[in-house]
């Protein structure tokens, strides 16, 4: 699977130039967005690139602040008040740096009416019989400390349906004096210096916060001695906390100082519940609409108190998976699955999704009668679509159960022969808060070693450990359940003895699959070729990248009968890898421009040639719910990794080639049992199981673009339509053709990578140099100096002659080749440029052969034996 690999390499290092030729910045999406509201008065055309901007530029403020304000104006003159609030109020909220587009913004909120969020305190957003209730408690609370002779403190929080958090506390002031208290007066110290006091009427007091955290209040009438008042404050911001997998966290935390009653009040919206807490709560109340709880403590001197919360929505449905694991690492689940209807009209039928790692055998009622379902697969997830057999009213639940098997989620740790480990993330993507409930029955024998959660519930049943997770997952939240055990003399699962069929292929098969981005454009080609010698077959593929100029070729030879490999060969830009295959081990020589190595690599059983894979499973008993496994061993890489094969169903599939119906192929790559890469194939179902289609995630794909059959030994001819002409290449070599516009080009591939190779034609110009093959061509040599390192023509290399009648020039130069992005030379290598341009009346053709310094010579006759087969008016 390494050819992949390398493509998907390649787009990563040179797609960011493509793409950006592709993308307008953020600054033109803008000004289009603009024109399209305000000029053209098309609001769903803006509104659309409004938030594209927001949704791939959100960290640019200026743009994505305009972006936002504007939203709010196309919702504002659609009539759509409280969503143009929202947006109004993000504006405000989340860009206060941009302060003329924010301005705008509350000049908007303010004709509508609506006062900003961060603006309200703690008291206006609780209400009066809410922050009467706290007001009450913490009087209890200072009574109690003043019984004790200590000081009271307190904290409250308060957090809205979205999470927001508000922080203010209590205070009072107490004259303990013989005298008035009219200046300036210190109260305490604080933690935070963005804070504002108010009165117990609400009215803001006058007070000033020292650099040292000070807080000093400045009373406008003298507080006599004896006297008291109590007084609040809050913080000037708030701030959305944080979410975890397990729900989203607070920390209520304090230092007073001196030895006191610490008080945290914790108000909440119905619906929110505390799920873990690192301090009991003291007590808790609902007051309309609002859980308050409080934690009350003696708190020593010079003590922080702190306490911990999780808190999540309420929970609204619940997942339950049982599971009994079996010694091979299999997994069989029996599940309750209930259908509610929650609609106002009757349902027949309804539908779920599962990971294509997940088998569903089975769906039955509580009674034990099937349910009836159809299965279908798309992207990495199996789609089930059930029929009832009678409508559900609604408000009605039908209670029911699946069943089925999960592969390939516990596996031997690696470095370990008998540590086994399960690890899996859930993610309901319910929209709600979600209680996921899981069981786990480990195998008879097994020792237990770790567990995730490590508060996970360990108990025994019928001799075996079983485990109990019980958690809740917030909406848009997830869980992350793993252990690890203990047990001899298992192997997992999905290995079973190989069988493999006949080959399907003729002799001098030629399959040629296209390289395409996710958007559909071709970018390269893969040629794979099939071959026989005398009882071995010959796998060859040779792989051209246009949008960087890269080529790799690759040749394997395996035993006709057992497709054992007897030798492999990758060669590409990054050097060249041979291997020479025996029983035990593969002895591996590489060959590139920083080194030369030659190792001995043991083989622990029969691994096959990364670059023979694809026609391995060609010769595998495909069929549907086929699964195996097979090891690879990787030239450049230098170690073998396990492929996990599973047929996910039958899918029609069309491509250049033509719609095949095909088997669809589950192929994970295991690198000492963690996977490393996820590749999903098509073969046809038909008796020769082309390679129709090759996908990586959706990041790259090959396509099948022809089969042809060639002729062993015998050239290969290209026929070009318009214009009219033909070349002719030798029987191993094999050739792309790519381009469009004004210039097309014939990328010409020879084994072992000996050249890079290519034949180009356009129109001829009118300008003098374009008057003859010559002229052509040393103007093309002078370019030619900016674009290559030291490119130099060999003055005594120049010849004027004809080809086929046709006006030839040709030249060789020499250059020197630095590398690529993708494969930086140590020092400079020697280069050699063989050209040959041809001329008719119309078109100027060239012949570009690029070689190593001292090897032109080697290959010049058999390029020669390319130029001088060119004709025109080919039929």
């Amino acid at each position: 699977m390494k050819t992949l690999n390398t493509i998907l390499f390649i787009l990563m290092a040179f797609g960011s130039e493509v793409l950006a030729e592709q993308t307008k910045s953020p600054a033109v999406m803008l000004q289009e967005g603009i024109y399209a509201e305000e000029t053209e008065g098309n609001l769903d055309k803006a509104m659309e690139i409004y938030g594209q901007i927001r949704k791939d530029y959100n960290d640019v403020e200026r743009i994505s602040a305009k972006a936002t304000y504007h939203l709010g104006m196309c919702h504002l003159k659609k009539g759509d008040k409280e969503t143009a609030a929202k947006y109004f109020e993000e504006v405000v909220s989340y860009f206060p740096d941009q302060k003329s587009v924010a301005q705008k913004a509350q000049q908007q909120l303010d004709k509508l009416g609506i006062k900003k969020d961060a603006d309200k305190n703690i008291f206006d957003i609780l209400g009066t019989e809410a922050v009467t209730y706290i007001g009450t408690k913490y009087g209890e609370v200072c009574f109690e400390a003043g019984l004790k002779k200590l000081y009271s403190n307190s904290h409250i929080y308060v957090l809205d349906k979205d999470f927001i958090l508000h922080a203010g506390g209590l205070g009072y002031i107490y004259n303990l004096t013989d005298k008035p208290i009219a200046e300036k007066y210190r109260i305490g110290g604080t933690s935070y210096r963005n804070q504002t006091l108010y009165d117990i009427t609400g009215n803001k007091l006058d007070f000033e916060i020292t650099q040292n955290y000070e807080v000093f209040w400045i009373p406008k009438e003298p507080l006599q001695p004896g006297g008291f008042f109590n007084y609040a404050w809050t913080l000037d911001e708030s701030r959305k906390i944080n979410q975890t997998e397990s729900g989203y966290n607070l920390t209520m935390r304090n230092q007073f100082g001196d030895r006191c009653y610490e008080t945290f009040f914790l108000a909440v919206p119905e619906g929110i519940q505390i799920t873990e807490q690192s301090e009991e709560y003291t007590g808790k109340e609902n007051i309309t609409g609002w859980d308050i709880y409080w934690w009350k403590k003696e708190v020593p001197t010079n003590t922080t108190h702190v306490v911990n919360v999780t808190l999540a929505e309420e929970t609204k449905l619940v997942q339950e998976m049982n599971n009994v694991i079996e010694p091979n690492g299999l997994i069989h689940f029996k599940n309750p699955q209930n259908h509610t209807n929650t609609g106002t009209i009757p349902i027949t039928s309804t539908s779920f999704i599962n990971s294509d790692f997940v088998n569903v055998t089975g769906m039955y009622y509580k009674d034990g009668r099937p349910i009836n379902y159809t299965t279908t697969h798309k992207g990495n997830h199996f789609n089930y679509d059930i029929t009832f057999d009678k409508p559900i009213q609604p408000g009605e639940t039908v209670e029911g159960m699946v069943e089925g098997t999960i592969h390939n989620l516990i596996n031997i740790l690696p470095g370990t022969k008998d540590t086994w480990r399960y690890y899996m993330n859930h993610s309901p993507n319910s929209g709600v808060p979600t209680l996921r409930i899981e069981t786990y029955l480990l195998p008879e024998g097994s020792e237990l070693i770790s567990t995730t959660p490590p508060d996970m519930q360990v108990t025994e049943k019928d001799g075996k450990i079983q485990l109990r997770v019980e958690k809740i997952i917030p909406a848009g939240g997830s869980l992350t359940t793993s252990f690890q055990y203990r047990i001899t003399g298992a192997e997992p699962d999905i290995v079973k003895p190989l069988k493999i069929e006949s080959a399907p292929w003729a002799d001098g098969e030629v399959m040629e699959l296209r390289l395409k981005h996710p958007t559909g454009n071709e970018y390269g080609t893969i040629i794979y070729s099939a071959q026989k010698n005398q009882n071995n077959w010959q796998i060859i593929s040779h792989l051209y990248v246009s949008e960087a100029s890269l080529s790799q070729y690759t040749f394997v030879e395996a035993d006709a009968e057992n497709f054992v490999p007897v030798y492999g060969q990758t060669t590409n830009w990054t050097g060249d890898f041979k291997a020479k295959y025996g029983s035990e081990n593969v002895n591996l020589t590489i060959n590139t421009s920083e080194k030369q190595t030659a190792k001995e690599i043991s083989l622990d059983k029969t691994a096959y040639d990364n670059e023979q894979a694809v026609y391995l499973i060609r010769r595998m008993p495909l069929a549907e719910d086929y699964y195996g496994s097979f090891p690879i061993f990787t030239l450049q890489g230098g170690a073998t990794v396990e492929c996990r094969i599973k047929v996910l169903g039958i899918e029609d599939v069309t491509v250049e080639a033509g719609t095949f119906k095909c088997y669809k192929t589950d192929l994970p790559i295991f690198s000492q049992n963690i996977k490393a890469l996820q590749h999903t194939l098509w073969f046809s179902t038909d008796g020769k199981k082309y390679l129709v289609k090759y996908d990586v995630g959706g990041t790259a794909t090959m396509e099948l673009a022809k089969v042809w059959q060639r002729e062993i030994g015998k050239p290969i001819i290209f026929e070009n339509a318009e214009p009219a002409f033909s070349t002719i290449v030798p029987s191993e070599w094999r050739y792309y053709k790519y381009g469009t516009g004004g210039q097309t080009s014939l990328q010409l591939l020879p084994p072992d990578n000996k050249a890079w190779a290519v034949l180009v034609w356009q129109k001829r110009g009118t300008d003098p140099d374009s008057k003859s093959a010559i002229t052509i061509a040393k103007a093309d040599s002078e370019k030619l100096k900016n674009t290559l390192q030291n490119y130099t023509a060999e003055q005594n290399s120049w010849k004027e002659f004809t080809v086929n009648n046709l006006q030839a020039a040709q030249y060789i130069a020499s250059y020197e080749d630095s590398g690529n992005r993708l494969q930086k030379n140590e020092s400079p290598k020697e280069m050699t440029e063989y050209r040959t341009y041809i001329v008719d009346a119309e078109n100027v053709y060239w012949f570009v052969f690029r070689t190593e310094k001292d090897k032109l010579e080697l290959n010049k006759a058999e390029f020669d034996s390319i130029i001088n087969s060119f004709r025109t008016n080919a039929k």
